[in-house]
């Protein structure tokens, strides 16, 4: 990468393995060889060294594409079932609505991603997906740019990352993850996930890492801080929050949809005027 430009910032690296035009295909292949750190692979490193993050040692993808994924198959899937197009719903929002169920059960991604990638066109799911991307066309952009350089970014640690990742109500969105920091530094909770916690000690820590470097990693569109010092995260749909994370119907998934796209067009710009 001679140089850092709009059009490799955007530029989806896991077309280095994969050639294919259509960026779903391309994901889902990804998706389906398990977890892989792509952002911090050798393929990041010049860009990292011109956007002046040679001294951080951890990176993570800002915007995750799973879970919208997961939210626009639930919400096409029970419009497909009401239009008497497919015979039933196969994804919907669990009861608290806070994670996406197939048959009421967890969705593990290789297990999708390597389902979806041998079904037949005219399978359900292939219909579905369709369907999605027709009403929603921004999925494939964010398909695309969801391992692109302008949406990775250093973080404060592994545990932080994981955690973004894996607590229930955050759902791997950056801006509820500093909701989530600054709710537990006030209630002097731990942060809890899967079987792990973070101390309010190291949450404290977290806060100040993400409050000095806000500027240097350009994360200025995912969080504000008021005059009293707190940090308060950018929601990417009207109403989207701790108790709600997820959008749960069209106008809220084209929102976040947008938003989401929006924020790293807006990053690029703050990045491409620094350099």
């Amino acid at each position: 990468m001679p140089v850092l430009n709009h059009d490799n910032l955007f530029y989806d690296i896991k077309k280095v393995n994969d050639i294919r035009e259509k960026p779903l295909d391309r994901i889902m292949t990804f998706f389906s060889g398990g977890n892989q750190d792509i952002e911090n692979s050798k393929f990041t490193e010049s860009a990292y060294a011109f956007l002046g993050f040679d001294n951080y040692n951890k990176f993570d993808v800002i915007n995750s594409f799973w879970n919208v994924f997961l939210c626009g198959l639930a919400i096409t899937n029970e419009f497909l079932a009401e239009e008497k197009k497919l015979r039933r719903c196969y994804y919907e929002f669990s009861d608290n609505n806070k994670s996406v169920q197939l048959n009421k059960s967890y969705i593990k991604k290789s297990y999708f991603a390597n389902n979806y990638l041998k079904r037949s066109e005219n399978s359900d799911i292939k219909i579905i997906v369709r369907n999605l991307q027709d009403n929603y066309p921004q999925i494939n952009e964010l398909a695309s740019v969801c391992h692109a350089v302008v949406n990775f970014a250093p973080c404060p640690a592994s545990s932080f990352n994981m955690a973004k990742g894996q607590c229930a109500d955050v759902k791997d969105f950056l801006p509820l993850m500093i909701n989530k920091i600054e709710k537990c530094i006030e209630t002097t909770e731990e942060l809890k996930y899967d079987n792990n916690s973070i101390d309010v000690a190291t949450l404290k820590e977290y806060k100040m890492w993400l409050i000095e470097n806000r500027e240097k990693c350009y994360l200025q569109e995912f969080f504000q801080i008021n005059e009293n010092g707190k940090m308060i995260g950018t929601p990417f749909f009207k109403g989207q929050s701790l108790e709600k994370p997820l959008p749960t119907n069209a106008n809220e998934l084209r929102s976040c949809l947008d938003n989401i796209l929006k924020t790293l067009h807006n990053r690029s710009i703050l990045i491409l005027n620094k350099l």
